[in-house]
């Protein structure tokens, strides 16, 4: 069994899944990219050992991200001749591959990370593609149990497979004892600094707690974009002593985490959100909103954090909590470790595998 995944550009989370499932599958899996990076990305790493081509593609620019093309898809799929290909997404590349597997007899999953909400501002065609192309795949992967309902609003599944490949890191990096006496940070944030991801309200409520703790806090915030001038501005204002280095890379984002109490989400639409898999690992609670595609999957409200409104008080009342009752935060610390390893690489590729098993059967 030959496995094609046609997707849009590399992600250092994927890396080590793409070797696992070449290394399940003997070697017979390539990996089909529409370009090498996209230009809202700061990554910098090194590809995994397995099989995979670059197109040199076109880009349009939309407000959701980048979309790709280039017809010399044809030509690769022709020349590995795969068995089953999966599409991470409808891109004009992934129709072309989608097209070229419907002519050529060959099997098709879809592969989603998202879920409805992060998906209700889209295009009338955009919404219309995914009806049409999941009406006629042969199975389903998701990262997430919100995902499969996204492929249900848009085609009955039926018999069709649906497998939950979840969205995941090489927690082992992460693993740290998660006593607060060796923390440096009261408050983490990471995540480009956009309006989305809600830096502000992190800023506010940082500013409530600063207020209310004895002796003040201190607050990491990791990431760039348009709005971090602005929140650096903020967290001056406010007296609070924090760091803000910037975009960091995969190999120093550890260390970050290790010296952290608190990881706090404030997002106001992630289709899953991996930062929280990276604090899970390390140990540390996690306070996010509903808004994420991990709150109530791998953020357990009141076992490992708390799921969310975005109302200031009810975040504040919770972080202090937290940084004040010495047994409820080593229970929900060690709850976070225990929970991240559901969502592990190995379940990754192992469930990614079987979709295809199962659609080839």
């Amino acid at each position: 069994m030959k496995i094609c995944q046609v997707t849009n550009i590399p992600a250092p989370y994927r890396e080590r899944v793409h070797e696992l499932v070449c290394s399940l599958l003997e070697g017979n899996y390539h990996v089909i990219y529409s370009k090498v990076n996209e230009g809202n990305r700061e990554w910098r790493f090194k590809l995994g050992n397995y099989q995979y081509s670059f197109l040199k593609s076109s880009t349009l620019k939309h407000k959701f991200g980048e979309v790709h093309y280039n017809l010399s898809i044809w030509d690769v799929l022709n020349e590995i001749d795969t068995d089953v290909i999966i599409i991470g997404g409808v891109g004009p590349n992934q129709l072309l591959a989608f097209t070229w597997a419907k002519m050529k007899n060959k099997k098709i999953i879809a592969l989603s990370d998202s879920f409805l909400y992060c998906e209700q501002d889209y295009s009338f065609v955009h919404k219309a593609l995914r009806k049409c192309v999941y009406s006629f795949v042969d199975g389903f992967i998701g990262a997430s149990l919100k995902t499969k309902v996204l492929f249900q609003h848009y085609s009955k599944l039926g018999k069709r497979p649906f497998r939950l490949s979840p969205l995941s890191i090489d927690e082992r990096k992460f693993n740290f004892s998660s006593e607060k006496n060796e923390k440096e940070y009261d408050l983490l944030f990471s995540g480009q600094f956009v309006k989305r991801k809600n830096p502000f309200f992190f800023i506010e409520l940082a500013n409530i707690i600063n207020k209310r703790k004895k002796g003040g806090i201190r607050v990491a915030m990791l990431g760039s974009g348009e709005l971090l001038e602005d929140s650096k501005r903020m967290l001056k204002n406010y007296n609070i002593e924090f760091t803000c280095p910037g975009f960091v890379q995969q190999n120093e984002l550890p260390e970050y985490y290790r010296k952290s109490k608190l990881f706090l989400f404030p997002t106001e639409r992630d289709p899953w959100g991996l930062v929280v898999n990276e604090a899970c690992a390390a140990g540390l609670p996690v306070i996010t909103t509903n808004f994420a595609g991990v709150a109530n999957e791998l953020v357990i409200h009141e076992q490992n954090g708390f799921v969310l409104d975005l109302k200031l008080e009810e975040w504040a009342t919770k972080v202090i909590q937290l940084l004040e009752d010495e047994e409820m935060y080593k229970s929900h610390s060690y709850f976070s470790q225990k929970q991240v390893k559901l969502f592990s690489q190995e379940v990754a590729a192992e469930e990614l595998v079987e979709c295809c098993k199962i659609v080839m059967r």
